[in-house]
């Protein structure tokens, strides 16, 4: 199935919502853009107002100074560097997951875990029991003896002591 690319192409775009779906709110002018777009207009009205203030001989905007003590800023530098060592593992360990797969494969799969999960196998099961199938034959073989086990202990507990429920009567080919 890995390799008839038509047959993985309806599966993998039914993790994906359409476009349509995805943009319901693209008109829509968000908190976050509104709060980023009215802060980056203050500080240019103040620079501005900073700026023209010495050509129309008004005092400048009187900005409040901000004394942050040693301690406080270099616990936070050491957490933000902490962050961001973090990121950047993150960042490391998905640029080689990365180079395992095609981009296209990734974009599809990167906004869902599950999805990320179900494709990842469903894309890396095919080729890995290719490669190893000897190994992977010889262990089913064994979980399959071990099942059977199971389900002979299982049928002999409980199966069987249950009134009605015994398959004896129909007819097995």
């Amino acid at each position: 199935m890995f390799r008839r690319r038509n047959v993985c192409l309806g599966g993998r775009n039914q993790c994906m919502p359409s476009s349509e779906e995805g943009n319901v709110c693209s008109p829509c002018y968000h908190l976050l853009t509104f709060i980023c777009h009215s802060l980056i207009l203050l500080l240019a009205v103040s620079y501005l107002w900073s700026n023209a203030a010495l050509f129309v001989n008004r005092s400048p905007p009187k900005f409040p100074e901000l004394f942050v003590p040693e301690d406080v800023f270099l616990s936070m530098a050491l957490i933000l560097r902490n962050k961001i060592n973090e990121v950047i593992g993150g960042l490391w360990i998905f640029s080689v997951v990365g180079g395992w797969f095609s981009f296209l494969t990734l974009s599809y799969i990167g906004h869902h875990n599950l999805s990320f999960a179900v494709v990842l196998i469903l894309y890396t099961a095919p080729v890995l029991y290719e490669k190893y199938e000897d190994h992977v034959d010889t262990a089913a073989e064994k979980a399959m003896v071990q099942i059977d086990k199971q389900y002979a202990v299982l049928n002999a507990k409980v199966l069987q002591k249950i009134p009605g429920g015994r398959l004896s009567s129909i007819k097995q080919h």
